[in-house]
C-alpha cells in the first residue's frame, strides 16, 4: 500500500533510485521491534482490505532481490523477529507465517469457496505511476532495468 513505508523493511539494498530510510535488522535494533511490527502490520492490514479476505500474500524483496544467500538470510532475519512479535501478541488478532504460493492458496481453500474477481483486457504496457511505463521487456532482462535505473539516476 505504502513504497515508502514497505521500503524501510527491504534489507536487500540493490535499488540506487529507491531512497528510503530503511530498517536495519530487527535482531539489530530491539528496541524498535515494536514500532516495526505496528508498522508492517499496518500495511499488511490495508493490503488484505483490499483483498476482501482475511489471509494475504506478501511479496518480500524486489526484482533483484535473492541473488546470492546473503539476501535470503537478510530477509529472513529482518522479518523473523516482526513475525515472531506479531503471533506472540493475541491482542493483534493476527497469525503471520513463512509460506510459499500453494501455501496461500492451501489456506484460501480452507476458508470455503472465493469467489476472486478477474480482470481482462490490454496489460501491455501500462502506467503504475509518474509516468513510468513497463513492458515485458523487463521482467524477462532485470539486468537492464537495472543498468536503466542507474543510468537514469546517473543523469
Amino acid at each position: 500500500p505504502d513504497p515508502q513505508v514497505c521500503c524501510k523493511f527491504n534489507p536487500v539494498k540493490k535499488l540506487p533510485w529507491l531512497k528510503c530510510n530503511a530498517y536495519k535488522s530487527a535482531n539489530e535494533q530491539p528496541t524498535h521491534l515494536p514500532q516495526m511490527a505496528t508498522e508492517i502490520l499496518k500495511q499488511w492490514r490495508q493490503k488484505a482490505a483490499l483483498h476482501g479476505t482475511s489471509t494475504i500474500f506478501v511479496e518480500l524483496g524486489n526484482d533483484f532481490s535473492y541473488t546470492n544467500k546473503e539476501d535470503v538470510a537478510a530477509v529472513y532475519d529482518m522479518y523473523t523477529p516482526i513475525i515472531d512479535y506479531i503471533n506472540e501478541r493475541s491482542e493483534l488478532n493476527t497469525s503471520v507465517s513463512w509460506g510459499v504460493l500453494s501455501d496461500y492458496f492451501d489456506e484460501i481453500r480452507r476458508h470455503g469457496p472465493v469467489k476472486l474477481p478477474t480482470l481482462s483486457g490490454d496489460f501491455f504496457t501500462y502506467s503504475d505511476r509518474n509516468d513510468d511505463y513497463w513492458s515485458g521487456y523487463y521482467t524477462s532482462r532485470p539486468f537492464y532495468k537495472n543498468l536503466d535505473r542507474m543510468l537514469e539516476a546517473a543523469l
